[in-house]
């Protein structure tokens, strides 16, 4: 005896949506859950669920006629949201470029008004100078603070209490 594996949730959200599209009809949740089993093997009591995340993510369409909610889907709807998201896309993309040519533009202008204010390598030059120096002193400071008086009255202290202990 065989056990048949459920649909998973993307799965029955694809079948009905394919199932909508094809129809090319208006449906009823009632109608949905007569029809959806017998045609793409989901079972009854997900289809309100699935139609609900379809129609939470705008692939299918939903109003209210009278005291029925009607559903459905076109291929036509589709393609008119993918051009408008191509449409809105695009603006962006086109107001994004004009920012970069503007701020490329403003970038050339300012290096162009950019004034040099002495001799660069020479500076450069010289901070390096400095900060060698700089270093070497650091050096010189350490090995003189090891010949530092009270350094030495310390270290004597300490030896008199271990040679006490």
């Amino acid at each position: 005896m065989s056990k048949r594996k459920g649909l998973s949730m993307e799965e029955k959200r694809e079948r009905m949506l394919k199932f909508i599209l094809d129809s090319k009809s208006l449906w009823t949740v009632q109608e949905l859950e007569k029809t959806l089993p017998k045609k793409c093997g989901i079972v009854s009591q997900s289809v309100k669920e699935v139609l609900e995340g379809l129609e939470a993510d705008g692939l299918v369409c939903n109003d209210k006629v009278g005291v029925k909610q009607l559903y459905w889907s076109f291929p036509s709807d589709a393609v008119v949201k993918l051009e408008k998201k191509y449409t809105v896309l695009s603006e962006g993309n086109a107001a994004k470029r004009r920012k970069i040519e503007a701020l490329s533009k403003e970038e050339t202008k300012l290096q162009g008004s950019r004034e040099d204010e002495g001799d660069r390598e020479g500076d450069l030059a010289k901070h390096g100078e400095l900060t060698e120096e700089n270093t070497k002193l650091k050096a010189e400071l350490g090995e003189l603070q090891k010949h530092d008086p009270s350094v030495i009255a310390e270290k004597e202290e300490k030896s008199k209490k271990c040679v006490q202990a």
